[in-house]
């Protein structure tokens, strides 16, 4: 026999989740439509940190994000991941972190490239150790870097190949083992360090010295004994007031030719 009793209990029961079911959804959509639409979630405040502070102007960061005053986003359309895509657009940034922070805020983490060189084959025009080329100005602050020459025909964002490598082989060759010549290097040249022509092979390195210039001419292929030669001659070089050109081209010997400067 049929409970009329407890048939009317499942009803009732059914009825009653139903309703609270959706309250739920009423609740929640209206939840959702204040995230969306309250002013509390609109996007009005970015942090940024990194190993400088303050790197980059903040407003660039927003421009990189394509945020705007004039059309406000909410916090919750705001998608991190696309967000770090849109800001490693930017040449001079490596690495990025991008976090939504309730109700209001973007919080950016990010690290600069850092140049080793100017570029001389392009104007303004910075490269790092792994080869990326990036806009100097207005991004960093004056530096006393070196010039690299590499006899590039056309720009592309990131240069590789031999000649690299060799440039970034003979600035860590004079960091480690000329430290009083940090400051001193001023040119890098290894555009014919790999020419067809034999007669053309060589490397230019120019140190500005206290008293005068000094344009050494290297052998691309014994250019760490060619440098050696150089820093066994160094201190009685560097104390004549004159310009020269060092040829260390031919092994042990070194052909040295003064210039003098125009006044």
């Amino acid at each position: 026999m049929i409970n009329v009793r407890f048939i009317a209990l499942v009803v009732s029961a059914i009825f009653l989740f139903s309703a609270l079911d959706s309250l739920s959804l009423r609740g929640f959509r209206k939840y959702e439509a204040k995230k969306l639409l309250g002013s509390e979630y609109t996007i009005s405040k970015i942090i940024q940190t990194g190993p400088e502070k303050e790197a980059l102007p903040t407003v660039y960061l927003t421009e990189l994000l394509e945020l705007s005053f004039d059309e406000p986003q909410k916090l919750y359309t705001f998608n991190e991941e696309e967000g770090k895509e849109k800001i490693l657009l930017s040449p001079v940034i490596s690495e990025v972190k991008v976090k939504k922070i309730k109700p209001d805020t973007i919080y950016i983490d990010y690290t600069l490239r850092q140049p080793v060189a100017f570029l001389a084959d392009f104007v303004n025009t910075a490269i790092d150790g792994m080869g990326t080329l990036f806009p100097l100005s207005p991004f960093y602050t004056p530096k006393r870097l070196p010039e690299i020459y590499l006899g590039l025909e056309s720009y592309i964002p990131k240069v590789e190949g031999k000649k690299l490598d060799l440039a970034m082989t003979l600035l860590k060759l004079i960091y480690d083992n000329f430290p009083d010549s940090y400051n001193a290097l001023k040119w890098l040249d290894v555009s014919e360090a790999f020419s067809d022509s034999y007669g053309k092979r060589e490397i230019i390195v120019v140190f500005q010295a206290p008293k005068g210039s000094h344009y050494l001419r290297l052998n691309p292929k014994n250019y760490k004994a060619d440098l050696g030669s150089y820093l066994s001659l160094k201190e009685e070089l560097w104390q004549e007031e004159i310009d020269k050109v060092i040829d260390l081209r031919i092994s042990k010997l070194a052909y040295i030719e003064d210039h003098l400067r125009k006044e």
